[in-house]
């Protein structure tokens, strides 16, 4: 009779992973960057809001894009942005923003504009 060499570990069976212990929680950091993205959704929101009440804003950004004119977009859009700085990516389909704190640098809030179909 043929036995096959099977190896037992004894009960309880050993853990297979280590506990990875965590370090301590410190909210201050995710505190001040709650309230520093107020800024950011304020500029959002005045941004937002300029594109949605003015077809000659909105066309003049799409027709900017359209013609890859990043520096027109971005003056454009500056009048509107004063807490932050930002980032700009365009393509066919729509607007990409990026807002980023002026001063810590500790947060950013992404906004996709899309005009293309989806």
């Amino acid at each position: 009779m043929y036995y096959y060499p099977y190896t037992y570990q004894p009960y309880p069976y050993p853990p297979l992973y280590r506990f990875q212990s965590l370090p301590t929680v410190r909210p201050n950091q995710f505190k001040n960057s709650a309230h520093t993205m107020k800024g950011l959704l304020k500029d959002a929101e005045s941004m937002t809001e300029a594109i949605h009440s003015s077809n000659e804003l909105a066309s003049s950004i799409m027709q900017a894009a359209q013609k890859s004119d990043i520096v027109r977009v971005r003056r454009l859009l500056q009048v509107y942005i004063r807490n932050s700085n930002f980032n700009l990516h365009f393509n066919p389909d729509g607007l990409i923003v990026t807002l980023v704190d002026l001063s810590k640098k500790c947060c950013q809030l992404q906004l996709s504009f899309l005009w293309g179909e989806l």
